[in-house]
């Protein structure tokens, strides 16, 4: 399924289509109608969901019948690995936040997601309202009705599109919040409360470091810093104790204190006026391209 590509990828795949292979366009829908239109014309057994900037091996499709065939799970997937000579954001995100030998993800990722048919239909697929972590709302669905997933590392994909700037990571967790927004309007996820806790506790140390005049110079260096890195610091030893590995500490850090305050901020933004906080980031992004970023291509299904 083609989301609306400027890549040239639509042409491509026009070229390539064979009696096994369609290519059907969708433009100007979310990621989550795409999945569900390509679910709909599917005729397998097994949905499998690769964005269009991840690789699978030759044995991917083999390796989903094996997984979703030997258990009771009913998903798979696992976390994207890191292209070949990663950027450091790449490297240092991505050792942070993986698990153990036996990890219990709470989620698999959209990007590298199978299926089976039967509970796909069963949960009634991916939520079209959503702008992003459709993929959060689809597995926590899964569990609400007694289902279980399970991360397999031999259902190996490269993802080729993380952020390899700060700029592009801080919009990628900006747009983020505005989908865990939309998905949990009742209340707050951990992530965002842990950046609006962040951005409270920040702003609080600062005042007093900055008005704190009973304090000494030391003193108010020492309560500034330490209130911005409280919560990255929290967040990055929560991570190791997940299983992931620490590479780089003050990169990690500054990582984490910028997924916060690209969260929080938006956060705060889209209680007052979610509209314009998405407006706004989509305007972030059309600009990304006009500056020289590669033209968007469509996630597909």
């Amino acid at each position: 399924m083609d989301n609306g590509s400027t890549d040239g990828t639509w042409g491509e795949v026009q070229l390539r289509q064979c009696e096994w292979v369609r290519a059907l366009q969708a433009p100007g829908v979310t990621v989550a109608a795409v999945r569900n239109r390509g679910a709909e014309l599917a005729r397998g057994r097994y949905f499998a969901f690769i964005d269009s900037d991840c690789e699978v091996g030759r044995e991917y499709f083999r390796e989903v019948e094996r997984s979703l065939s030997s258990g009771d799970w009913v998903a798979s997937g696992s976390l994207c690995a890191l292209p070949p000579s990663p950027h450091w954001i790449e490297r240092v995100w991505h050792r942070l936040h993986q698990q153990g030998p036996n990890p219990r993800p709470k989620y698999i990722n959209g990007a590298n997601l199978v299926v089976t048919r039967e509970a796909f239909c069963r949960v009634g697929g991916f939520q079209e309202a959503l702008i992003t972590d459709e993929d959060v709302d689809f597995c926590a669905r899964l569990v609400n009705h007694g289902f279980r997933f399970k991360e397999d590392p031999h259902i190996a994909a490269v993802h080729h599109g993380n952020p390899r700037s700060l700029r592009a990571f801080v919009r990628r967790e900006a747009w983020h919040s505005i989908g865990s927004r939309r998905r949990g309007a009742a209340k707050l996820d951990k992530p965002t409360a842990m950046a609006l806790t962040h951005l409270i506790c920040g702003a609080a140390t600062l005042a007093a470091a900055l008005f704190g005049s009973w304090l000494s110079a030391p003193a108010r260096v020492l309560l500034a810093v330490g209130g911005q890195t409280l919560m990255p610091l929290l967040a990055v030893l929560y991570r190791l104790m997940q299983g992931g590995k620490l590479e780089n500490l003050p990169a990690a850090l500054l990582l984490y204190h910028l997924y916060f305050d690209a969260r929080g901020v938006v956060t705060l933004a889209a209680l007052v006026d979610r509209h314009h906080a998405a407006n706004m980031l989509r305007g972030s992004a059309i600009a990304d391209e006009s500056e020289g970023s590669p033209p968007r291509s469509s996630p597909a299904s």
